[in-house]
């Protein structure tokens, strides 16, 4: 208020607001004109909820037994309950027969009206009898322009043996910066870039050694016409250890989200080269087909060994959404070793997801 109008600043005013999720503008924005050459400009807001709940089956087969099994997933995405533009994030995945990981994610999007937004990401796996390992990361992001935003992040990891041989038991503290960037073009073209770099300290049965974690990931979504649309995703990541680690301390690679064809954490990684790839095909009535094809190069260099790999995915599936509910069904393959798995081996998953 009461300042020299600039469109170029209003402009920017409103992709803040778009970019925090938790507003929209009820109308359009009314400018007021003083004598002194000043404005005021007047923007009508109204808060907005944008919640989400899902649930997904999984059919898989067993490569030991040959006995099919299901396992499930579920998921809750609550944003701007508060009126204050935070999140919170829930998911559980059961990926296997003994095996399941939860996820917990809060943030707080310029919190206090400030360019400040705080993050804590806890997660926990425990994979079969053999370990758990749990996860908090915390980070604090200033916002430099409505697109991007630079984050410090503590990154705290614990490994524990179930079995109680704690030969391998290790914790891993991790300080670093990232940066992320949201950018939205015409048409509905979306890029999504986050790059994180960070270093600390391993400790593991009275061993100490460093550790490195550098990240970068490009997302992006490019319409074609009113009729199609191309989903693609980069990810470059190397983890250096001073000392050999235990394998569950690595990169994981599988799932929906990474590796389609393969199971989540089903392969790991200390250094991955990982590109997906989705064209959709969208027809009428909120109906849609789709295939894709992702394909990754890994080492891993951990205690139980060295693996080097170039698997790959690919399969088909649908969607069909109707108001506030959608359901996707995805058919997938994996290749390991030059070779196609059975298609006695694929996955078929089935995802519904309702907006609230």
């Amino acid at each position: 208020p009461g300042a020299v109008y600039s469109e170029s600043r209003i402009a920017m005013a409103a992709r803040r607001i778009e970019a925090g999720g938790a507003a929209e503008a009820a109308r359009d924005a009314e400018v007021e004109f003083h004598p002194d050459g000043l404005a005021d400009v007047y923007m009508y807001l109204e808060s907005r909820r944008a919640n989400s709940v899902a649930a997904g089956v999984a059919l898989n087969r067993d490569s030991h037994d040959g006995k099919y099994f299901i396992t499930g997933s579920a998921l809750a995405d609550l944003r701007n309950n508060f009126g204050h533009g935070e999140r919170f994030y829930f998911a559980w995945n059961g990926y296997d027969r003994k095996s399941q990981m939860l996820e917990l994610q809060a943030r707080w999007q310029y919190a206090f009206n400030t360019p400040a937004t705080p993050d804590v990401r806890i997660s926990v796996v425990k994979t079969d009898t053999s370990c758990l390992t749990a996860q908090m990361k915390a980070g604090l992001g200033m916002a430099l322009t409505p697109d991007w935003e630079a984050r410090a992040v503590v990154d705290v990891r614990r490994l524990v043996a179930i079995d109680n041989d704690n030969a391998n038991n290790a914790s891993t503290s991790l300080y670093g910066l990232a940066v992320n960037c949201r950018k939205t073009y015409l048409e509905g073209a979306r890029f999504d870039i986050d790059v994180s770099a960070s270093g600390g300290t391993r400790r593991s049965v009275g061993i100490k050694g460093a550790v490195a974690d550098v990240s970068s990931e490009v997302e992006s979504w490019l319409p074609i016409g009113t009729w199609a649309r191309y989903e693609g995703a980069l990810t470059a990541r190397q983890m250096y250890f001073a000392y050999k680690p235990d394998i569950h301390e690595c990169i994981p690679i599988g799932g929906a989200g990474s590796l389609r064809g393969f199971m989540s954490n089903e392969l790991r990684a200390t250094g991955l080269l990982a590109l997906s790839n989705t064209f959709r095909l969208l027809l009428s009535d909120g109906f849609s087909v789709q295939m894709f094809y992702d394909q990754a190069f890994y080492k891993c260099n951990a205690v139980q060994g060295i693996y080097r790999d170039a698997p790959c995915g690919f399969g088909a599936g649908m969607g069909l959404r109707s108001g506030a509910i959608s359901i996707d069904i995805g058919w997938a393959i994996g290749c390991e070793h030059g070779k196609m798995r059975p298609i006695r081996d694929a996955k078929t998953l089935i995802i519904t997801k309702l907006d609230l």
